[in-house]
C-alpha cells in the first residue's frame, strides 16, 4: 500500500513517506499519534551509508512556521551534508490561542503549556508533542541507521521553548539540546529532568520577540543582565536573567558561572558574541549549560543565509557534537 508498519516501542504504527524507503536528500514522513497524522521532513546527507550509525539533529520551528519552512531556511540540512548528520524537521500542531494582552490568533505552536506566555483556547485539542517526538525518533531508527547515542535537538522561539521542555522530559534519548530565543517561561517552578544533560541557550541583544523592537542591549552589559542588574523592560536582558536562572534551578547547576568569554570576528575588529558556561553540582558527567548573547541579532534563527556573523547551525553543532548519550 502507501506505507508500512513498524514498532515504535509502544505500538505498531504506520510509517508513510513520499518514498517507499528514504532517499539521499529530501523525504516527507507521516506518523499517527493519538489519531492525528504528524508530519516531519528528513534530509538524508549525501555521505549517508546504511551500514554506518549516523547522528541525528532535530530542528523545531517557531510560531507560524512548519517543518518544511525550516527544512528550506534554517541552514541545518546544509550542515547535515557537510557533517554527515541526518537532519529532521517536524511540524507542530495548529491552534487558536490567547496571549496575555487578550489578543487571539490561530497559528502553529508547539504545546509547551502551561510553561508559556499564551494559552490554548477552549474547544481546541492540545497535541502531545513529547509523545510525537519520541515516536518520530523511534520511526527514524526503523528506517535509517541512527546512532542512538548521538540524537540532538534544537529549537527556535516557541520551538526553543519546546526544546527546553524536551531537555526535561527526553534526556533518556537526547544527547544535548539547544534553545534559541525562547525557553522556560514560568519563574516559580522547578522541573526534575530525566537526566542532567547538556543544555545551551542563545539569544540576540536586539531580541524583543516576533515583530518587536527596542534599544540594543550592549554586549558589554552581558554580565549585568545575567545578574538582573538592568531594567526588566529590556527584553534581551530579561531573557538572559530568567532563562539562566531557570536552567540553574532545573538542571542542578552552580549559579556561579565561569568567566565571560568574548568571541571576535576573524579580523579581530568587533565582537560577535559573548558566552558563559555553567557546570553542574550533581557530579554527573556532561551536566553543563552554555548561555550565548549575540551582537546585532533580533528575533530570528541566525544562519549563513540570513545573518552575516553568527551561524547557529555550525556554532551549535561544534558544541553539541562533543556530547553523547551515556
Amino acid at each position: 500500500g502507501s506505507g508500512y508498519y513498524g514498532w515504535n516501542g509502544e505500538n505498531w504504527v504506520l510509517i508513510k513517506s513520499l518514498n517507499s524507503s528514504p532517499i539521499i536528500g529530501k523525504n516527507q514522513f507521516f506518523i499517527p499519534v493519538d489519531g492525528v497524522n504528524r508530519e516531519f521532513w528528513v534530509h538524508v546527507p549525501i555521505g549517508y551509508k546504511p551500514n554506518v550509525p549516523t547522528p541525528v539533529l532535530i530542528m523545531l520551528h517557531g510560531t507560524s512556521g512548519n517543518g518544511l519552512k525550516f527544512y528550506e531556511e534554517s541552514g541545518w540540512k546544509e550542515v547535515g551534508d557537510e557533517e554527515n548528520i541526518i537532519t529532521v524537521f517536524p511540524s507542530s500542531g495548529r491552534y487558536d490561542i490567547t496571549y496575555p494582552d487578550n489578543s487571539t490568533k490561530t497559528t502553529t505552536k508547539w504545546n509547551t503549556t502551561p510553561d508559556a506566555e499564551w494559552v490554548i483556547n477552549a474547544g481546541e485539542v492540545p497535541l502531545n508533542d513529547i509523545k510525537f517526538l519520541r515516536f518520530m525518533i523511534a520511526a527514524l531508527k526503523l528506517k535509517l541507521n541512527v546512532d542512538p547515542h548521538r540524537v540532538y535537538l534544537e529549537g527556535f522561539s516557541n520551538g526553543g521553548q519546546m526544546a527546553s521542555k524536551c531537555g526535561v522530559e527526553m534526556g533518556d534519548v537526547l544527547a544535548a539540546v539547544c534553545s534559541n530565543a525562547g525557553s522556560f517561561y514560568l519563574e516559580n517552578v522547578t522541573y526534575t529532568p530525566l537526566r542532567l544533560l547538556p543544555m545551551l541557550f542563545q539569544v540576540g541583544n536586539q531580541d524583543y520577540g516576533p515583530g518587536n523592537v527596542g534599544p540594543t542591549v550592549p554586549l558589554s552589559t552581558f554580565e549585568f543582565t545575567l545578574n538582573n542588574e538592568l531594567p526588566a523592560v529590556l527584553s534581551p536582558a530579561r531573557k538572559n536573567y530568567n532563562v539562566s536562572h531557570a536552567m540553574t534551578r532545573h538542571f542542578a547547576l552552580n549559579p556561579a558561572y565561569g568567566p565571560v568569554q568574548i568571541v571576535m570576528d576573524p579580523d579581530n575588529t568587533h565582537e560577535i558574541y559573548r558566552y558563559v558556561d555553567f557546570v553542574g553540582l550533581s557530579g554527573q558527567p556532561n551536566n553543563v549549560y552554555r548561555h550565548i548573547f549575540v551582537h546585532d541579532l533580533a528575533h530570528k534563527f541566525p544562519n549563513e543565509f540570513n545573518f552575516r556573523t553568527y551561524d547557529a547551525p555550525r556554532e551549535h553543532w561544534k558544541w553539541m557534537k562533543q556530547y553523547t548519550l551515556p
